[in-house]
Order: C-alpha cells, then structure tokens, then sequence
C-alpha cells in the first residue's frame, strides 16, 4: 500500500508528536484541492465544479494539522499559520479595509486529508482550512481524541472521518436563517500505509461467538451423555 503524502513540519515519532508536542490550545501546499463547507446548508464540496462530498469518508494526514491567523480584507486573506506541534504564531495585525473599517485576525485550523481507494492510488489529497468558530471546533474535537488514543496506541493514529454537520440553530443576525455547525465524525483509524486498525468491537463480538459455541457444544454432550447414564441405570436395574 501507498503511504500518506509527506507533510513537512513534524520529525520524529507521530505518537510522540501527539503526546508531547501539541500547541494547538481547546505544509506542504503542492497540488491541493481545497474543500469548502457551506454553513448555510451543511453541503462539502471541492474542486472547481464544486463536487458534493457531503456523507463521503476521507483519512485526515495528522501530522499535518496546522493552527495560526487568517485576516479578511476587502475578501482577501492574509495567512499566518504553524504546524500544530510548533507554538501559535503572533496575531496579524489589524488592517483598514476600503471602508475604512478596521479589519482582525481570527484564530484558524486547517488540515490535509485523503479522499478515495488509497490501495489503488486512486485518491485526491485536499486540504480544508478556515477561521470560523464551527472549523475550530470540528477540528479540535478530532485532534482531541487523536491525542488522547495517542496515549496507548503508537500506530493507528490517522482519522477516518465522515464529513457531516451538526445540529442547526437560528443565526442570532438573521430570522429564520439557519447554521449548520461543521462535524467530523470519527469512524475510523488507519496507519501511516493506510491499512485500517484492528476492530477491537468485532474481536469482542468473535471471543463472545466463540465462548457460546463452545457453551453450546459443552451443553450438547452433557445432554448426550444423559441419556446414556440413564440406560446404564435400567440396565443395572434389569
């Protein structure tokens, strides 16, 4: 199998890296395709052509997690980002737009992801990157729970998430209009070959169909011996 695409800015041990090194506080752009989310309607699309994605599964590259600054000035942004493992950069200074209005920086997250079959090679790398509170959240919730497997677990440490959204509520600036908040829903995990990790809920299930089995075999010879002690009996009787 294919490894994930290299992301600079992470040396050493992914688990370490997770474990010891994270500044994010609760890259490698090459050829890229940016996903976009849309919090009015909770759609993921990407490309050009806008192709929905929305309920599609993609490995998220997790050394790859950034953290840093946008500013939007008359629709263009300024970047200021660092590798998660790296402290976050000093805030962009704040900029007049055309208006004359004093524009600030917001905190931002971003990531790189695979998208597709990455046994055949058949895949799309892309990247989402934002400074929305929702992209924050979505985003920090994933590294959350990669930190904390990261404690017992040295090798599976890259997401499988579903690109979803979460319960909408009303914008407090407009009536009747509705967010929907980004959700990265965690099915899964992989390694840096993308071979999935282990299933440890189906290794239950198999240890427990094995034990009823055996119970069951344990059960059957005890009522087919039954039968025999008892014609033992008659005959000792007889």
């Amino acid at each position: 199998m294919a490894n994930f695409p290299t992301v600079q800015g992470l040396g050493g041990s992914l688990q370490d890296a997770l474990k010891d090194k994270v500044q994010i506080h609760t890259t490698t752009t090459g050829n890229l395709q940016h996903i976009r989310y849309d919090s009015y309607s909770g759609d993921w699309t990407y490309g050009k052509e806008n192709e929905d994605i929305s309920g599609e599964e993609v490995t998220i590259i997790t050394n790859s997690f950034i953290h840093g600054w946008h500013l939007w000035v008359d629709r263009e942004v300024t970047k200021r980002t660092a590798n998660f493992t790296e402290p976050l950069p000093e805030k962009i200074e704040p900029r007049e737009d055309r208006k004359g209005k004093i524009q600030t920086a917001n905190e931002a997250r971003g990531f790189q992801c695979v998208y597709g079959d990455l046994t055949s090679g058949d895949s799309i790398q892309m990247s989402w990157e934002h400074s929305t509170d929702g992209c924050r959240r979505a985003i920090d919730s994933v590294l959350e729970e990669t930190m904390a497997r990261a404690a017992t677990e040295a090798v599976f440490l890259y997401p499988v998430v579903t690109l979803k959204h979460d319960t909408p509520y009303e914008n407090s600036y407009k009536d009747g209009e509705m967010i929907y908040p980004p959700l990265l829903d965690i099915v899964g995990w992989r390694d840096q070959e993308g071979n999935d990790a282990p299933d440890a809920t189906a290794k239950v299930e198999d240890k427990s169909s094995d034990e009823d089995k055996l119970e069951e075999e344990d059960t059957g010879a005890a009522d087919e011996e039954a039968p025999k002690r008892q014609r033992r009996k008659r005959r000792s009787a007889a």
